[in-house]
C-alpha cells in the first residue's frame, strides 16, 4: 500500500477471513501487506484520518478480476476459452442479482453466473442495474 501524498494516511482493511490491518503510512511511504486467503467479498479500505477517502480490495485466487471504468465499461483480458464462473458485485448494490441485460430482466443468485468464453472478443451486452439501488 503506497502513499504518494505529502501527508500521512492510514489504511484500515476490514477483512472477513484474513488478518485485519490498520496501518499508518507516512508521506511517500509504503507498507507491504499479505492476504494469504481468498475473501468472499471485496474488502473495505478506509483512511481513519481522512474519512472521505476509501477504496475496495478484491482478494481472489484467480488473476481474472475486473473493475468497470467511469462509463461502466468492464474488460477482463486473457480469459481462458471455456465456460467460466463469474460473480458481479457493486459498491452500493452488493451482489448484482437483479438486472436488465440487453433489455431483458435477468436474475443472478448472489451475483453468480456462468459464461462461455470463445476465441476472440466476447461481450455480455449492456447490463443495467435498477435505479432504485442508487436512490438516497
Amino acid at each position: 500500500v503506497g502513499n504518494t501524498d505529502t501527508i500521512g494516511h492510514n489504511a484500515n482493511f476490514t477483512t472477513f477471513v484474513n488478518q485485519a490491518f490498520n496501518v499508518l503510512i507516512p508521506a511517500g511511504g509504503t507498507e507491504r501487506l499479505r492476504f494469504p486467503a481468498e475473501e468472499r467479498l471485496p474488502v473495505k479500505v478506509a483512511c481513519n484520518i481522512h474519512p472521505w477517502m476509501g477504496a475496495w480490495l478484491v482478494v481472489k485466487e484467480t488473476p481474472y478480476v475486473g473493475v468497470s471504468d467511469q462509463s461502466g465499461r468492464l474488460e477482463i483480458k486473457h480469459l481462458p476459452v471455456g465456460t467460466c464462473p463469474f460473480q458481479a458485485w457493486q459498491e452500493k448494490a452488493g451482489y448484482v442479482s437483479e438486472l436488465v441485460q440487453d433489455g431483458k430482466p435477468v436474475k443472478w443468485a448472489k451475483g453468480q453466473f456462468d459464461f462461455t468464453i470463445k476465441p476472440g472478443e466476447n461481450d455480455l451486452g449492456e447490463i443495467k442495474l435498477p435505479a432504485s439501488l442508487f436512490a438516497k
